[in-house]
């Protein structure tokens, strides 16, 4: 598959959603963390997983810092949840 989807944050607000480089804010999505590690994320009817190639990308920026002041590629990468990697022995 090969997309890629990135997700601008800004303190906490969404700021762009972006699906292969083009800006899709504002509308609907969803990203969902499976328990194996693997993401999955819905955007305007197309489907991406990255158990399938895809990217699915999540940039922060802090709220003391403005966007403009980070630059390109800079943020919090691949967001994890909280457990990440946590075993479930």
């Amino acid at each position: 598959m090969g997309r890629r989807l990135d997700v601008y944050m800004h303190g906490g607000e969404i700021q762009d959603v972006r699906l292969d480089g083009e800006s899709l804010w504002p509308s609907w999505f969803k990203i969902e963390w499976k328990e194996n590690g693997q993401r999955s994320a819905k955007i305007r009817g197309e489907r991406l997983s990255t158990n399938f190639g895809d990217e699915i990308v999540i940039h922060q920026t802090e709220a003391g810092v403005s966007p403009n002041d980070v630059p390109a590629g800079v943020g919090g990468g691949a967001a994890q949840p909280a457990d990440a990697g946590a075993d479930s022995a």
